[in-house]
């Protein structure tokens, strides 16, 4: 829990990099935990990592699936993901 909110407050604060850098052990020690998916796929959007947010987004839609808002990440970064591989 002090790392999700260490994270959290490091989103917060907008540094998304150093916020993935702690929920990266996190998760995976706890990869069922869909808070810590969210955390890191809102900080890597905001990155423009948009395979790694669209994996992290999928992993939270998994983990829950009512989730009010992973539908629609999800559907957002898979229409960008080939866009961005593309340029690799």
């Amino acid at each position: 829990e002090a790392g999700l909110r260490e994270a959290l407050a490091l989103q917060e604060a907008l540094r998304d990099r150093e916020a993935v850098a702690v929920l990266e052990p996190l998760l995976r020690r706890w990869p069922d935990r869909a808070v810590g998916h969210e955390l890191a796929a809102r900080s890597l959007d905001r990155l423009g990592e948009t395979v790694r947010a669209l994996a992290a987004w999928e992993r939270v839609l998994a983990l829950t699936p009512t989730h009010p808002s992973a539908p629609q990440q999800v559907e957002r970064l898979r229409r960008a993901a080939p866009v961005e591989e593309g340029l690799a």
